[in-house]
């Protein structure tokens, strides 16, 4: 079983069990301390570790009844951008050398891709939805005589 296998294996017992399941900021923290100690043991840490803390940790930030991520959206939505740029980033550090491991390869790559995805959302997409979300203007009705001349070959029949 591969390891995203095994942390959407864990995240479906923790999300069927949810009602029970606490959800804890002290919790929280002990599963980032154990994805931090699991990237330091690697491989074996990670694979002890990364799929009871990371689902644990997806099923809490999903699931908590307190206002989420106010102030993450206050620079943009740049939700999309990073799910566009943070692919072709980590692939050209790697390319060039950059980095040579996945924790720097992260820590590299994250404001960069941070920063690609906030300069999208701020020259590109927010314009474009601006745009989508405008109601289509009433195009002009061409009245029916100018249809009837455009349609015309040129030659009477009569």
């Amino acid at each position: 079983m591969g390891a995203a296998a095994s942390v959407l294996r864990r995240g479906l017992v923790f999300y069927l069990a949810r009602e029970r399941l606490p959800l804890s900021w002290p919790l929280a923290a002990i599963a980032v301390g154990a994805l931090v100690v699991g990237a330091l043991c690697a491989p074996w840490g990670v694979a002890l570790t990364f799929p009871t803390a990371l689902g644990y940790l997806l099923v809490f930030a999903t699931h908590r009844r307190e206002p989420r991520f106010t102030r993450v959206t206050r620079y943009g939505d740049l939700s999309y951008g990073v799910y566009l740029y943070a692919f072709p980033i980590q692939q050209l550090l790697v390319r060039h050398h950059v980095v040579h491991t996945p924790l720097a390869l992260f820590a590299a790559a994250t404001p960069l891709t941070l920063l690609a995805a906030m300069l999208s959302w701020h020259l590109v997409e927010k314009h474009w939805l601006r745009r989508a979300a405008r109601p289509a203007r009433a195009s002009t009705p061409v009245a029916p005589a100018l249809l009837d001349v455009a349609t015309h070959t040129g030659s009477d029949p009569g």
